[in-house]
């Protein structure tokens, strides 16, 4: 959990009406809402909804004290306040937002103390957990933290894994029977390494990836040769099956295979787990 995210929510820096449009944001993020308009932009009496639906049925209360951490029964009483005024108003859907920190059990009791049946609270964990997302740095802007721009090892992974879609390339690592049978499909992999290799700069990575890639790639290779090169598979039913060789042959060729597909196997595997180090980027 990012601590500077948190004790800005919880601290809040900024005036009222910043809590209001950030929380507009957030909820418009969500993509669970109707579009919601501030009530009193310029401030004074909101009647207990800082945000409505065009409607009024759809009601948000926000609490964002200035720079001060509050107990529960002052959230608690706060929200019977900001709910009750909701329910006088027609609401049948109420929001209640805060930036202060509040227990799971703490969180259900105030829902069921709610006069309004679909209520719904959220407080700094739930916000965090939305906002820390790859997607949501404009929300993150909004508390003052913009996305930093991301190191060249991340952009080289998630082109790697754009290009090669790594998922799949270990589904076809599993559906193989070594060294006798491969998916067809390993063709696409080959390509798609080619076709990285033209615009690729593996030399500006960070030791902790490049090692792992170039060793990666070294198997990438050694295993294409064997496959494509040795003229020993042939194509049937979408898949390379090895042809009938003759014994002292089989025996070279089959532990030369073996080596070759386990090598690769064993490098793509730790390619990915650098990547999931590195970058906290997960498989696609």
């Amino acid at each position: 959990m990012d601590e500077g995210l948190l004790s800005t929510l919880r601290m809040w820096p900024f005036q009222s009406g910043k809590s209001e449009a950030f929380v507009n944001a957030f909820l418009s993020y969500l993509d669970e809402y109707p579009p919601l308009e501030n009530v009193a932009p310029l401030g004074g009496k909101d009647g207990g909804r800082d945000l409505q639906s065009a409607d009024g049925r759809f009601r948000v209360a926000c609490y964002f004290p200035i720079k001060e951490y509050k107990p529960y029964t002052e959230i608690k009483n706060k929200f019977i306040s900001d709910m009750n005024k909701a329910k006088e108003g027609g609401a049948e859907n109420f929001i209640f937002v805060t930036g202060q920190a509040l227990q799971l059990a703490e969180k259900e009791e105030l829902e069921k103390l709610s006069l309004i049946p679909k209520t719904t609270v959220y407080c700094c964990y739930d916000i965090i957990t939305h906002i820390s997302k790859p997607d949501a740095g404009f929300l993150r802007a909004e508390l003052g933290f913009a996305s930093k721009t991301p190191s060249y090892d991340e952009t080289f992974s998630r082109d790697l894994y754009s290009a090669i879609e790594f998922k799949n390339l270990i589904f076809l690592i599993n559906e193989s029977i070594p060294p006798k049978i491969f998916p067809y499909r390993f063709i696409h992999i080959f390509d798609g390494v080619s076709q990285l290799y033209i615009t690729a700069q593996p030399r500006l990575l960070s030791d902790k990836l490049r090692e792992p890639y170039d060793r990666w790639l070294k198997s990438v290779a050694k295993f294409e040769e064997i496959l494509l090169h040795s003229d020993k598979y042939d194509y049937k039913a979408d898949q390379f099956v090895m042809r009938q060789l003759k014994a002292d042959e089989y025996r070279d060729f089959y532990q030369a295979a073996s080596e070759a597909f386990s090598e690769f196997t064993e490098r793509t595997l730790d390619l990915a787990r650098a990547i999931e180090d590195q970058c906290h980027l997960p498989l696609s």
